[in-house]
Parts: structure tokens; C-alpha cells; sequence
């Protein structure tokens, strides 16, 4: 066996959670009150992390299907998330003019640059478009015209801006984080997911 296949499969048998009935339901739950924010690794959590937005429970099920033994998703609830007001910006750019949203844009956009001084921190940056688009971002400060970019074009009547601190403080607690590991005697799914 190789050395990275041994790890991974000791990884997952430590690690391994399945998400229960109960669970699933919760996230439809979420996902019915907003957007479902994942930080989502994989080969046994040693690559990633990707950040995910999942906007519908389709969305959500069709990605879930397609996952391999290994994978981690911490699941956070967007609304929530705000509700914490660890955000570096939040803006609903229906609420404010032009003008203002400019200056707010530019206020976050101060805050992330101040907090990536330290080059230990990472951000998470969220564009939800009244199109039903998402553009997502997590990255340090080499990923900052980038996102200035992107919250500037995103920046339309409907569209939602959030930047967060990516650290334990100011995300809290995921509201549920599992590891996939292999398929429960009986199932026939490579992914051991239902």
C-alpha cells in the first residue's frame, strides 16, 4: 500500500462521520432560510480548502452525489454568518445608492486589507448576484485586485457582498462538518453517501 493511501485510509477511519437523516434535514432546513456556505477538502482533508456556495437543496444533492471517500464539508448558514456581525462587509445593494454602496465597497475593501497585514490570515469573499449567480473567493491578500474586482462588477440591485475573516473566531462553529468515508455494509455507492 502506498504511504498516501495509508493515510488516507487511517484519515477516514478517524474521521469518517455520514451525515444522518437528521442532519440533511437540517441543511434543507438552512437552505430554505438562505445560502449554505461550505468550506469543502478532500483526499482525505489534505487538499483544499474550496469554498462552496449552495443556494438551492438541488444544488446542494447534485454535488453531495458526485463525493468521494474522504471529503469534508463544514457547512455554515449565510444568514447566520451575518447575524454574528464578524463580517468585514455585508452590503444588500438594493438598500443603498450608487454612491454610498461605492463608499461601503471601499470601507470593506480597507478592513480586508488591514486584517491580511498579518500574513497568517485568509479571507472568504461571497458575490450572490439577483441572477442567481455566485462568485466566491478564499485567499490571502495575493487574491486582494481580485476580489476589489469582483465586488465592484457584482456590486447590482439584488446582489448581496459579504467578506469574512477565514478564522475559527469570526466563522464560529460550522453548524455541521462530516468526513465521508466508505460505504455502510449493504450500500453498493462508491461515495458511502445515500
Amino acid at each position: 500500500m502506498r504511504e498516501i493511501d495509508r493515510r488516507r485510509a487511517e484519515w477516514v477511519a478517524a474521521r469518517a462521520v455520514r451525515p444522518t437523516p437528521e442532519v440533511l434535514a437540517l441543511i434543507v432546513d438552512v437552505l430554505e432560510a438562505g445560502p449554505l456556505v461550505a468550506i469543502f477538502r478532500f483526499s482525505g482533508g489534505e487538499h483544499g480548502p474550496t469554498l462552496l456556495v449552495f443556494r438551492s437543496v438541488a444544488a446542494f444533492s447534485a454535488h453531495r452525489r458526485q463525493a468521494r471517500v474522504g471529503e469534508t464539508y463544514e457547512l455554515w448558514s449565510l444568514p447566520a454568518l451575518v447575524a454574528r456581525q464578524s463580517a468585514l462587509l455585508h452590503v444588500v445593494c438594493d438598500a443603498h445608492a450608487p454612491d454610498e454602496l461605492a463608499t461601503l465597497i471601499a470601507r470593506g475593501m480597507a478592513a480586508l486589507t488591514s486584517y491580511l497585514s498579518d500574513p497568517d490570515h485568509a479571507y472568504i469573499a461571497l458575490v450572490l448576484r439577483a441572477d442567481d449567480g455566485v462568485r466566491t473567493d478564499l485567499g490571502d491578500d495575493d487574491n486582494l485586485p481580485f476580489v476589489k474586482v469582483m465586488m465592484h462588477r457584482a456590486a447590482g440591485p439584488g446582489a448581496t457582498l459579504a467578506l469574512f475573516p477565514f478564522t475559527d473566531d469570526a466563522l464560529g462553529e460550522p453548524f455541521t462538518l462530516w468526513a465521508i468515508g466508505p460505504p455502510g455494509e449493504g450500500e453498493t455507492g462508491s461515495d458511502g453517501i445515500p
